[in-house]
């Protein structure tokens, strides 16, 4: 995957997202920004907990249901870890969603 800022290649999308989380990538993309996308999506409501927001946590796996901060960790777990790993692929609402994020991003 390539970044279209910076044009910078990563080997997963979760190591793509941690470089615009980051804030440091020359498209000035930001987390806001990643989050903004993510909500925005159709399927949000699979992987998005608003009450959870309040805590500091956002995102929360599909499958397990464990919660995490950035959306860059819930794609490190759900690459990691093989029972929730389905979500990143082919109808996966997690796969959906990298495909929205990367053409709303070009």
């Amino acid at each position: 995957m390539e970044c279209c800022g910076c044009y910078k290649t990563f080997k997963s999308f979760s190591g793509f997202l941690i470089h615009l989380e980051s804030g440091g990538c020359l498209s000035n993309i930001t987390e806001y920004d990643i989050d903004d996308l993510a909500r925005e999506f159709y399927q949000s409501r699979k992987y998005i907990n608003d009450e959870l927001e309040a805590r500091g946590w956002l995102y929360t796996c599909p499958h397990c249901v464990t919660e995490f901060s950035k959306l860059s960790t819930l794609y490190q777990h759900a690459e990691d870890v093989p029972s929730c790993s389905y979500f990143t692929k082919d109808h996966g609402c997690l796969a959906k969603l990298e495909r929205f994020i990367s053409r709303n991003l070009e």
